[in-house]
C-alpha cells in the first residue's frame, strides 16, 4: 500500500546503527516506550535474528500480516534466538486495541526508524537481520518470514553469562507451581547436580508436584545436550564463542557426568593462547561496537576498533594458527571494517 504525502516527515529516526558481531541492528534506538507489549533492551537482541516490520493500521495488508508475526514469535521465540519487532504508523490508539484483540506477542513501537531498515515507500515492509546484525531480507513479510527458520537454525544458542546471569531458557514455557526452590536454583544458573537430585525424588511420586519435576528434568537434560552440541558446532568458525560457552557450562556440571564431555571439547581451546588472545579481543569489540550507538563515544569507539583490527591482522600471517582461529579472526576484521 503506497503512502500519503506528508507521513515521512514525522518519523523519529534513531541514531546510527551498525551491523556488528553479534550485535544488533537497533542499537542506539529509543526502545524503552513501546505502544504495545513489553519493552525490549538492546542487550536482549544481542545475538538474535531480528524481524523487523513497519506497519500501519489504516493499511488492510498490513493489519493481514500481523498473525503471521504472532505465530513467528511464538514459535522461534521460545528458542531465545529470535526476536519480533515492528514500528506502527498511525492512530497509536487504534493500533492498542487491535494489538490487544489479536493478542500480540511482541514489542509494537510508534515512528521507530532504525538506520539499517529504511522507512520504506509502501506497507508493510519486513526486514530481517542475521544474528550478526546483518540484513540478509527485506520485503513483503510474506516472502521474508520463509527465510526465518534457516537463520534461526544457523545461529548461536543465547551464551550463559557470567555473574549470575538467570538461565530462563530451561523454564520457557514450564508453569513452576510445586518446584519453585529448584526453579529459582535453575533461574541463577547454580550448579545443576543438588537440583536434579532434588527433582528426582519429587519425580518418584505420581502427582502434580512429581510430574512438574518430571518436566523440569526432561528440559535440563535437554538444555545441557543443545548446549554442548552448540559449543561443538561452532568450534570450526566461531572457536571464542564455543569457548566461553563451555568456560560457563563447566561450573554448572560439576560433578555430574555431562561435565566430562563438555571439558574434553573445553581443554584443546582453554590450552590454545591464540585462542586466549582472541577471546580477550572479541569481548573488547562487542564492548566497543555498543558504543558505536551512543554519540557521545562513537568517535573513540571508532579509533578503538581499528586499532584492535591493526593488531589482528598479523595473527593471519602466523604460520602455525589452526583453521578455526584463522576463520573467526578475519571475520571480526571485516565486522570491524564495515562498522568503523
Amino acid at each position: 500500500m503506497k503512502f500519503k504525502a506528508g507521513l515521512i516527515g514525522v518519523v523519529t529516526v534513531c541514531a546510527v546503527c551498525v551491523s556488528a558481531y553479534a550485535a544488533n541492528p537497533l542499537n542506539g534506538c529509543d526502545l524503552s516506550q513501546p505502544i504495545f507489549g513489553k519493552a525490549v533492551k538492546a542487550s536482549d537482541l544481542q545475538g538474535k535474528v531480528i524481524f523487523f516490520e513497519y506497519w500501519g493500521i489504516w493499511c488492510p495488508p498490513c493489519r493481514a500480516s500481523i498473525p503471521g508475526l504472532v505465530q513467528l514469535q511464538n514459535q522461534y521465540g521460545k528458542t531465545g534466538k529470535f526476536q519480533v519487532i515492528s514500528s506502527h504508523k498511525g492512530d497509536a490508539n487504534k493500533a492498542k486495541v487491535f494489538c490487544k484483540n489479536k493478542r500480540v506477542n511482541f514489542p509494537v513501537y510508534q515512528n521507530l526508524v532504525p538506520k539499517t531498515a529504511p522507512f520504506p515507500r509502501s506497507f508493510p515492509r519486513a526486514y530481517l537481520f542475521d544474528y550478526t546484525g546483518k540484513l540478509v531480507a527485506q520485503g513483503h513479510p510474506n516472502s521474508v518470514k520463509l527465510k526465518v527458520a534457516a537463520l534461526v537454525k544457523a545461529a548461536p544458542m543465547p551464551q550463559l553469562r557470567a555473574g549470575g546471569q538467570p538461565v530462563n531458557e530451561i523454564l520457557e514455557g514450564i508453569q513452576i507451581e510445586h518446584c519453585r526452590v529448584q526453579a529459582k536454583m535453575i533461574s541463577l544458573g547454580k550448579p545443576l547436580l543438588p537440583t536434579m537430585s532434588a527433582l528426582k525424588k519429587f519425580a518418584e511420586i505420581d502427582d502434580a508436584r512429581g510430574k512438574e519435576a518430571g518436566k523440569l528434568i526432561k528440559r535440563i537434560r535437554e538444555w545441557i545436550e543443545g548446549r554442548t552440541a552448540e559449543a561443538e558446532k561452532l568450534i570450526p568458525t566461531q572457536p571464542t564463542i564455543a569457548l566461553e560457552t563451555l568456560n560457563l557450562l563447566t561450573p554448572m556440571l560439576a560433578r555430574m557426568e555431562q561435565q566430562e564431555r563438555v571439558l574434553e571439547l573445553r581443554q584443546p581451546l582453554h590450552e590454545n593462547k591464540d585462542l586466549q588472545k582472541l577471546l580477550r579481543y572479541r569481548r573488547e569489540i562487542q564492548i566497543h561496537m555498543e558504543q558505536l550507538g551512543d554519540p557521545d563515544h562513537s568517535d573513540s569507539a571508532k579509533k578503538a576498533l581499528q586499532a584492535i583490527s591493526m593488531r589482528l591482522a598479523p595473527m593471519l600471517d602466523f604460520p602455525d594458527l589452526p583453521k578455526n582461529i584463522a576463520h573467526e579472526t578475519q571475520s571480526l576484521i571485516e565486522q570491524i571494517d564495515r562498522a568503523a
